[in-house]
C-alpha cells in the first residue's frame, strides 16, 4: 500500500454575496428599531417636560393658597425698593420668579430679594426636548396664559399684570368661571418662531424684569414668557404657526415646541394634558379665557368666546 499524505482542510471564508446579504439584514434591523429607539427617547423628554409643568402648576397654586391670587406675567419685585412716586413700579419681576420658593429655591429668590438678577440655569424651567446650546443662561421653555395681552379685564387670560389689583385673578375666580379643568394655566413656548423664515428657537427668559405694561406687553418680544392670542382677527390658527410680524396672528405670541404634533400643557386645577396642534383657533381661545362671559369686549369681538358651545377634552387633545 502506498500511504497518501492528507492535506490540512483550509477554513472556508465568506462570499461577497454572503457579506452583502449580512449588512442588508443589519441594515433592515437599525432601520426597523431606530425610530422605535428616537420614539422611546421622545417619550422621556415629554414625560420630564409635563412632569415640570405639573411642578410649576403645583407651586402656582400654593403662591395662589398664600397670596390670594394667581401670579401674573408682571408682579412685583420681591426687592423692597421697587417704586418710583412718579412713574410707579420699576422694578417687576414675571411669573417664574414667584414660583420659586415653592420651587424650593429660596436661594435664587433671594437675589432678587436682594436686588440682583441672576442669570443661571434652572433644569424645571426647561423641556429637554428643546435644550439650549449651553447651560449658563437664564432659559424658559414655558409661558403663562395671558389672554390677548390686554390689562382691562383679569377675566382675559389668567395672568396678567398683578401690580394692579384689580387684576389678580385667583383660583377660586377661575372655578366660579369656567373651571380651572378647562382654563390653561401655562404651556410650552419654545418651538421655531417661523419655519419658513428659519426663525431660530423661541426661548423667554425666566428671569425677565421691568417688563412694559403697554398693550400686547407679553407678545412684544420673544423673550417675555406669555401666550395667548394677538389682537388682530385670529383666522386658522396653528398653535406652532409664530411670526415676527406684528399685529398678525401668533405675533410671538402662540404655544409651540420640538414634540411631534403638539405641546404639553398644565391647566389651572393642576391636570396636564398634550395638546395637538392642529386645535381649532376658537377651541384654543376658549381655553385661554378663564371666563368667557364676563371676557372683555376686545374678547368677544375678537375670539367671538361668547358664541362657544361647552368644550369636550375631545376638541383639543
Amino acid at each position: 500500500m502506498s500511504a497518501t499524505t492528507a492535506r490540512p482542510l483550509r477554513p472556508r471564508g465568506f462570499t461577497l454575496v454572503e457579506l452583502l446579504v449580512v449588512m442588508t439584514i443589519i441594515g433592515m434591523l437599525m432601520a426597523l428599531l431606530l425610530p422605535a429607539v428616537q420614539n422611546a427617547r421622545e417619550a422621556g423628554r415629554r414625560t420630564a417636560c409635563t412632569n415640570n409643568l405639573f411642578q410649576l402648576a403645583l407651586a402656582a397654586t400654593r403662591a395662589d393658597e398664600q397670596t390670594g391670587f394667581i401670579p401674573g406675567i408682571r408682579n412685583k419685585s420681591p426687592f423692597p425698593d421697587h417704586t418710583n412716586p412718579t412713574i410707579g413700579f420699576t422694578n417687576t419681576v414675571s411669573w417664574p420668579v414667584p414660583l420659586l420658593p415653592y420651587m424650593e429655591r429660596n436661594d435664587i429668590y433671594k437675589v432678587f430679594a436682594s436686588g440682583g438678577t441672576p442669570t443661571i440655569y434652572v433644569s424645571f424651567f426647561v423641556c429637554s426636548s428643546s435644550p439650549p446650546d449651553a447651560l449658563t443662561q437664564p432659559t424658559l421653555s414655558y409661558a403663562g396664559n395671558a389672554g390677548s395681552a390686554g390689562r382691562g379685564n383679569k377675566w382675559d387670560g389668567v395672568m396678567g399684570d398683578t401690580t394692579v389689583s384689580a387684576n389678580r385673578l385667583s383660583l377660586t375666580d377661575i372655578a366660579d368661571g369656567d373651571g380651572t379643568p378647562m382654563t390653561i394655566l401655562l404651556t410650552e413656548k419654545c418651538g421655531q418662531g417661523n419655519t419658513k423664515n428659519n426663525q431660530p428657537l423661541n426661548y423667554g427668559s425666566w428671569n425677565v424684569r421691568n417688563n412694559p405694561s403697554g398693550p400686547q406687553y407679553t407678545f412684544g418680544n420673544g423673550t417675555i414668557p406669555g401666550v395667548g392670542i394677538t389682537q388682530a382677527a385670529p383666522g386658522a390658527i396653528k398653535i406652532v404657526n409664530n411670526t415676527t410680524t406684528n399685529g398678525q396672528p401668533g405675533f410671538w405670541s402662540q404655544p409651540s415646541s420640538n414634540h411631534p404634533g403638539g405641546v404639553v400643557t398644565a391647566f389651572c386645577d393642576g391636570h396636564t394634558a398634550f395638546v395637538k396642534d392642529s386645535i381649532n383657533f376658537r377651541v384654543y381661545a376658549q381655553l385661554l379665557s378663564s371666563s368667557h362671559s364676563a371676557s372683555s369686549n376686545l374678547s368677544k369681538n375678537t375670539w367671538q368666546t361668547n358664541s362657544y358651545p361647552v368644550l369636550n377634552e375631545s376638541d383639543y387633545q
